[in-house]
């Protein structure tokens, strides 16, 4: 799990494994069709093995695809659905490890996976935030509209929440970068 949670050999991500089918078949893993699917998908291969093979060569070429919601350019149709995609992720989250036995122990983990990767996912939407000092009012607007439509009454403060987010990554970069 902490391999995972560190973000060693790229967990979170499936294109750079491989997968024995019998395997995948007796835990009834499926790729899921939602935002983050990959992530799902390598979650629920990772937490139920009992042992990987690290393979020190290249064995398949991953190929980009301009369609990826992470490419897309910056519009404030692409910010609603990215906020609609991670609320969506984080019920998928809460969901997925409810009733795992080792979360309920271990709460603590719970939250840190949730954190890493919702963490991960949000900061796709940095583009829409070029400083630490400012907020575009565009991006103001098309944000807290989508938050509304999503939260009703507990919209303030996951306005606040979302926006002061972005702020403080910003100015967490800037700092990294100055050191």
């Amino acid at each position: 799990m902490n391999d995972y949670f560190n973000c060693i050999y790229g967990w979170w991500c499936c294109w750079n494994k491989l997968y024995l089918k019998d395997f995948l078949n007796h835990y009834k893993i499926l790729f899921p069709n939602k935002f983050g699917d990959d992530r799902f998908f390598s979650f629920q291969c990772v937490f139920n093995s009992q042992r990987y093979v690290k393979i020190p060569n290249i064995v398949n070429v991953y190929r980009n695809i301009s369609l990826s919601s992470s490419r897309q350019p910056a519009s404030t149709d692409h910010l609603q659905k990215s906020i609609r995609n991670l609320n969506d992720f984080a019920a998928g989250w809460e969901e997925c490890t409810k009733n795992i036995d080792f979360f309920k122990k271990h709460p603590d983990y719970r939250f840190k996976l949730m954190d890493v990767q919702l963490s991960d996912c949000i900061s796709m939407s940095l583009k829409y935030y070029p400083n630490n000092q400012m907020i575009i009012p565009e991006v103001l607007n098309s944000a807290n509209q989508e938050i509304e439509k999503i939260f009703h009454k507990n919209a303030p403060f996951v306005k606040w929440l979302f926006h002061r987010y972005h702020m403080l990554f910003r100015q967490l970069l800037e700092l990294k970068t100055k050191n």
